[in-house]
């Protein structure tokens, strides 16, 4: 349980978070002359926060990933939030870097600390600091304290802002000493290219979309390539727009993920995807899961060979569960092929912009 008593601090996995969650778990245990220390908790995804012992001055509650307990509290308490903001793909590049993990597995992480973004950003109580502030270290740091109510001396802010100023003669910014405590969240590129190609494309598409719910009042459609999701079939192809796979077999589930995390909320989904050589009388099935919960399910018929898109709605509640996408042919095929360009999800009761797509391709549209 939360109350009024606590502080919470919500960051993305990523240089910026840990340097922060460093230093305010340090100033935390600190605090000036007649106060008590407070209790530091670092939470882990979907754990429970236990109530706030009687007496207590409250409790500093640090985490990657809200869950549904913290955003509850959030909306009927008056509990102080900072966010700590970076650009997510240089979290995503230390992920890839540190935990020798793929880019697409670093984003689907990452994607589970954005799921509180529009709560937060209705929030009265909450403060930004971002990794490109031009602050002095110091000023950062009082800033934090000074709204999370941590009670630390001013000589002791000063000194714990010293250790951390960077020591090595040069550049003395907040990202050198970022870089410095935490070599793998350096601002730099992957040494792979492709690596690094891969995750900016994933960052622009997915992360910054759900990272921009804090700041932008129009919400930006967030955009799954196909060529994440995977293929329930041994016939794998790939061209230029996307992954396809040949239908000729019995009625099965032909793509299924890509096992990321939304915020709560009204979606409109948009889909698209490409056919060659099917039959008329071809049916196929979209559905939405989150865990094992059925959020939607819609049919389609394509009626002919090429583009099709098609848009339905669903309703999203369970943060803390992966949303995974099924498309399923409803029947058997003696030949053809699907070919999945892209999901794209926006907020809302309106569609969002048209998915980019070649140009020179009429798309068919849904009935």
């Amino acid at each position: 349980m939360i109350d009024a008593r606590d502080r919470i601090v919500v960051g993305a996995a990523g240089g910026f978070t840990f340097w922060m969650f460093n230093a305010l778990k340090a100033l935390a245990r600190t605090p000036m002359a007649g106060h008590a220390p407070l209790e530091v908790l670092t939470l882990q995804r979907l754990q429970e926060i236990p109530p706030t012992e009687p007496g207590s001055p409250g409790r500093l509650l640090l985490t990657n990933y809200p869950t549904k307990q913290i955003l509850d509290a959030l909306e009927s308490t008056a509990v102080p939030l900072l966010y700590l903001h970076e650009p997510p793909e240089l979290g995503v590049a230390h992920a890839v870097r540190k935990g020798n993990v793929t880019p697409l597995v670093a984003t689907r992480i990452a994607s589970a600390s954005y799921v509180g973004n529009y709560v937060f950003a209705a929030s009265n109580q909450v403060l930004t600091l971002s990794r490109d502030m031009p602050y002095r270290i110091a000023d950062i740091l009082n800033a934090a304290c000074r709204f999370l109510n941590i009670p630390v001396g001013e000589d002791a802010l000063l000194r714990h802002a010293q250790t951390l100023e960077p020591d090595d003669g040069g550049d003395r910014s907040l990202d050198r000493s970022i870089e410095l405590a935490f070599p793998a969240a350096a601002a730099t590129p992957l040494d792979d290219p492709q690596q690094w190609e891969e995750v900016q494309e994933l960052s622009s598409k997915i992360l910054e979309p759900l990272a921009g719910l804090m700041i932008n009042a129009d919400a930006q459609p967030i955009r799954w390539p196909g060529r994440i999701f995977n293929i329930f079939h041994l016939d794998r192809l790939y061209d230029e727009f996307g992954p396809s796979i040949a239908l000729e077999g019995p009625a099965r589930i032909l793509f299924h993920g890509p096992y990321f995390y939304l915020p709560s909320g009204q979606y409109v989904a948009e889909f698209v995807t490409r056919f060659d050589d099917i039959s008329v009388d071809n049916t196929f099935r979209v559905e939405v899961h989150a865990g094992a919960q059925c959020l939607a399910r819609v049919r389609y018929k394509p009626g002919s060979s090429g583009w099709f898109r098609g848009s339905f709605e669903f309703a999203h509640s369970d943060v803390g569960a992966e949303i995974q996408i099924q498309t399923i042919s409803d029947r058997g095929a003696l030949d053809g092929t699907l070919s999945l360009w892209e999901f794209a999800f926006t907020q809302g009761n309106e569609a969002g912009p048209n998915i980019p797509i070649p140009a020179e391709i009429a798309l068919p549209h849904s009935s």
